[in-house]
C-alpha cells in the first residue's frame, strides 16, 4: 500500500503524537549568525529565493497573548542573505557540538510531511540510517 506523501509505504511513516516534536529552524539560526547584534528573540517572518540563497527578513519578537509571535514594525525588520553554505555550516556546527545527525537531531526519525487531518508524519532518518548519530563524510 502506498501513502500519497512522497509515495512511501504506509508502514514506514509514523503519525505524530500530541506532544509534537520541535525541530531546529536552520534558516533562523543561519540568519541570526549573519546579524551584527542578534537579539535572542529574533525570528524570520518572510523569505524569498534569490540568486545564491534566500533573502530572509525578520526582527526581534514578543509573544502574543494568543501564543503566537509578534514582530516589530516592518520598517525595523532586518534583511540578510542566507546561502546554502550558511545553512550547511549551521548543520555542521550542530553535528560537531552534539554528535547528533542534523536531519533527525538524534531522534532517529526525520520529518516526512504534514496532513491537516493526521498532523505531522515521521519516517526513519535516511541521512544517518536511523542511528541518530552524525555521519562523517
Amino acid at each position: 500500500m502506498s501513502d500519497t506523501l512522497f509515495d512511501m509505504p504506509t508502514e514506514t511513516v509514523a503519525e505524530s503524537k500530541p506532544d509534537e516534536r520541535k525541530r531546529k529552524d536552520w534558516l533562523n539560526l543561519a540568519a541570526m549568525a549573519k546579524l551584527t547584534n542578534p537579539d535572542p528573540t529574533w525570528h524570520w517572518c518572510s523569505w524569498e529565493s534569490v540568486n545564491g540563497g534566500q533573502s530572509v527578513k525578520g526582527s526581534a519578537t514578543t509573544e502574543k497573548k494568543s501564543g503566537g509571535m509578534k514582530w516589530l514594525p516592518k520598517s525595523e525588520h532586518d534583511t540578510v542573505i542566507v546561502s546554502d553554505a550558511d545553512l550547511q555550516a549551521q548543520r555542521d556546527k550542530y553535528e560537531a557540538e552534539t554528535g547528533n545527525c542534523s536531519e533527525c537531531e538524534g531522534t532517529k526519525e526525520q520529518w516526512a510531511g504534514w496532513n491537516h487531518e493526521t498532523g505531522h508524519k515521521w519516517k526513519p532518518c535516511t541521512k544517518c540510517g536511523a542511528t541518530g548519530k552524525a555521519v562523517r563524510a
